[in-house]
């Protein structure tokens, strides 16, 4: 499975002393990792650039949807650099990716859903998906996060982390999701 993450030049110590050295060379991770220009200086949620910064994001998460949608294993990861791996993370997205009939597995936030790791198959849907949340940033200013719970139809104060089904919550997209488990 292809792990897609990028990064700027005040995260460069998150990539190097926490994400890299976390993915041993026998769970065959495939990374692809860029580097972008640094567009909030202060690099803290939600200052000056911070949005801009989101695009690149949701341009490698784009990437990921290109580079795998006409593939049959077309399912890939997007994490964050500031994610460290315990055990074949690998083997275990797999596994857990094959257990539900999802579109998308988010990792828990405490705001619903986090942008900063899931595990995505790669479909129109997807692509779709993705393309609306950047266009919504562009004109709204607001991140990733915000505008993925708006078109996903989630109320913005929804805390309840439900496990045991997808959460739909009648989304346009037909996107069915649902929580990566806790471990």
């Amino acid at each position: 499975m292809k792990v897609y993450a990028f990064y700027t030049e005040s995260h460069k110590i998150l990539l190097n002393n926490w994400f890299l050295p976390s993915i041993k060379k026998e769970y065959l991770a495939e990374l692809d990792i860029v580097k972008f220009e640094q567009k909030c200086p202060l690099a803290r949620l939600n200052e000056s650039g911070w949005v801009e910064t989101m695009y690149f994001k949701i341009d490698t998460i784009m990437k990921g949807i290109t580079d795998n949608i006409d593939k049959q294993n077309n399912v890939f990861i997007h994490s964050d650099i500031d994610i460290q791996f315990f055990g074949n993370f690998i083997e275990d997205c797999t596994n857990i990716f094959e257990q539900h009939n999802c579109d998308i597995l988010f990792q828990k936030g405490g705001r619903s859903i986090c942008m900063g790791f899931f595990i995505c198959r790669a479909n129109s849907k997807t692509k779709k998906f993705f393309t609306d949340i950047k266009k919504k940033m562009i004109k709204n200013h607001k991140h990733d996060e915000y505008n993925a719970k708006s078109l996903l139809n989630i109320p913005h104060d929804y805390k309840e982390l439900k496990v045991s089904k997808p959460n739909l919550f009648n989304n346009s997209y037909s996107l069915i999701w649902n929580y990566l488990p806790i471990d």
